[in-house]
């Protein structure tokens, strides 16, 4: 998951590793090649809004 801004902000003061969080936005897809010239593939979503589930 990728989040951006104020967003971003949320997600690293209030989330912790095994907190349940459900989140909305838009898959990306991209690709680059690594240090030894194999192609490699990413998709990612980019987030544009979390709701926190745990308490």
């Amino acid at each position: 998951m990728t989040a951006w801004g104020k967003l971003a902000d949320i997600i690293e003061k209030y989330v912790d590793k095994g907190k349940e969080i459900a989140v909305e936005g838009k898959l990306s897809h991209r690709s680059y090649d690594d240090k030894d010239g194999n192609k490699r593939y990413i998709t990612e979503v980019v987030a544009n809004d979390i709701l926190l589930l745990s308490k």
